[in-house]
This record gives C-alpha cells, structure tokens and sequence, in this order.
C-alpha cells in the first residue's frame, strides 16, 4: 500500500514536472519568434519610461544609428536627438500623456560617428495593467534618404527659376493644366 502511494505520488509529480518544462520551453520558443520578428522590422521600435529614458529598442536601432543596445537603454531620449529638435520632442511628449493620444513627428538623432539622420517618429502612450500611464511606445523610420531628395529637388526648382527668371529671352514655363509656374521678365 505505502509503496502504491509513493509510485502514484512520484508519477504525478513527474507529470507535473514534464508540464512546466513543457510549457517553460513554449514560452522560451515564443519569445524567441517575438524577438526574431521584432529585429527582422526595417522601423526601429522603442519603449521609453515616464522619465523619457529607453526600456527597450530592437536592433534595428544599432543599424541605423550605431549605438548598440546596451549603449542605449536606461539613457535620456534627449542625448540622440539634434539640439534644434529637441525642445519639439519634449514639448510633444505632455500633450500626449494628456490627451491619451499618438504623435508623429520628425527629428533628426545622433548616430555614432557623429552625423544625424531623419527619422519619423511615430509614438503613444502604453498603461500598466491598473490603466496608469507608464510610458511611450513608437517606432522610428529612417527618412534620410526622402529628405535629401526633397531638399535637392527643391534646390533645383529653385535654380531652374531662376534661370528662367533672369533669361534674356521671353521663357514661360506652364504646368499640364497650361498655368503659368514661372515665366522670365522678358515674357512681360
């Protein structure tokens, strides 16, 4: 009878044993695909507190910036963003809290050797459990590569007016409705 009820005993606790490892192993295999897809993202996702310190980036965080992880968290936002930006980030960030609202905005951050890139900032509130305001989540997207266009294109409209402009020959230029866009002094 004593040893039936060790056997049963042991064999229950065996069972109960095999179930959390099972499930120890289902949650280690689930953060591991969460982790996966979360550093495979072209957008760096972010995590900051109250305090405005990052909790959390994923990698793609050190490719665009050159900052690793480690370098990374438990700092001040503030320290990556270009001195221009940063009273626009900061002044964003109450609105939010108050409103229970995302922001989106464009700010330049620091990378490692120096330089900055454009980055758009998508961010929102995230709530503990109980519903209180703990932080921000967001993601940044590098637009670097946008802006510089833009700008270039802009660069040469404007030199493209201007040449127009000052021709020394009547110049119109018409957009495909057949509006006048520029048009040089000698059109007058």
């Amino acid at each position: 009878e004593r040893s039936y009820q060790l056997l049963s005993t042991h064999l229950a606790l065996q069972t109960e044993i095999t179930e959390k490892e099972e499930v120890k192993n289902a949650l280690i295999e689930s953060k591991e695909q969460y982790l996966s897809l979360v550093n495979s993202l072209q957008e760096v996702i972010f995590q900051r507190n109250l305090s405005g310190n990052w909790s959390f980036v994923n990698t793609t965080w050190t490719e665009l910036t050159g900052f690793t992880v480690e370098e990374t968290i438990g700092k001040h936002f503030s320290e990556f963003i270009h001195p221009e930006d940063r009273s626009t980030c900061l002044d964003c960030i109450h609105p939010i809290v108050e409103n229970d609202k995302s922001r989106q905005t464009q700010v330049r951050y620091l990378t490692k050797d120096g330089n900055y890139r454009w980055m758009d900032v998508h961010k929102q509130i995230i709530f503990n459990e109980k519903g209180e305001t703990i932080g921000l989540s967001g993601t940044l997207r590098d637009i670097t590569a946008e802006k510089k266009a833009k700008e270039a294109l802009e660069k040469e409209q404007k030199q493209l007016y201007y040449l127009i402009n000052n021709a020394p020959v009547a110049i119109a230029m018409f957009d495909q409705n057949m509006n006048y866009v520029c048009h040089s002094q000698q059109w007058l």
